[in-house]
């Protein structure tokens, strides 16, 4: 029996060969790694050392390498792979079993190196950088929706790639809701103010709440 790996999900297959893009899937077999993608990515993946790139659109491929292989078993993504997508590499990958996958990846992911975690602490003291600078802006008169911008503007500013996600940016009674949709409510004297923000940094991301 031959194993293969079925790798759909965008994260996981960046973090294993730094490929980035809307549509890609590897198959990982015992002795090598193939990246599908379309046209608009297939020029980019074919530069990328030790996989072979094909267009997905190919559809006769699948089996081809299945025999070339001789895979007899494929185990997929089931936290990310969809029923009907599923359903349609079965039509063109046949003759194999199918087993959700044990998150062997997510696994390495979880474990962090040096680096890592050299790159997600700098993520998070560019966040405290903004916070801090963020609080002498907050007097009464400003807005939710202006504090929040200011953040945005913060974070390229301060070298951040992007942010984690909307700044919330929450005064007075707003700030009881937790995922509160930023509006033009002016802040007053006396309000408590909730902040929830994060940026990413080479790929990490911080995310805090004050």
């Amino acid at each position: 029996m031959s194993r293969a790996s079925l790798i759909t999900n965008p994260i996981n297959i960046e973090y294993l060969i730094g490929f980035k893009s809307s549509h890609a899937v590897l198959l990982k077999t015992k002795s090598k790694t193939y990246l599908f993608t379309d046209g608009r990515y297939l020029e980019k993946a074919q530069k990328i050392k030790g996989i072979q790139a094909l267009n997905i659109k190919e559809k006769d491929l699948w089996e081809k390498l299945r025999r070339k292989h001789r895979i007899t078993l494929i185990e997929y993504e089931g936290d990310h792979l969809t029923i009907n997508r599923l359903k349609g590499f079965k039509k063109i990958i046949k003759q194999c079993k199918w087993k959700d996958g044990d998150k062997k990846i997510e696994q390495k992911r979880a474990i962090k190196n040096i680096a890592e975690i050299r790159k997600a602490k700098h993520s998070q003291a560019i966040n405290e950088q903004i916070f801090e600078t963020i609080k002498r802006g907050l007097k009464p008169g400003v807005t939710e929706i202006q504090i929040a911008q200011k953040i945005k503007d913060l974070s390229s500013k301060y070298n951040a790639d992007d942010l984690s996600f909307e700044p919330i940016v929450a005064f007075g009674t707003h700030s009881s809701i937790p995922h509160h949709e930023n509006t033009k409510r002016k802040l007053k004297k006396g309000n408590l103010i909730l902040i929830d923000m994060g940026v990413i940094y080479q790929k990490y991301t911080s995310d805090m709440t004050r």
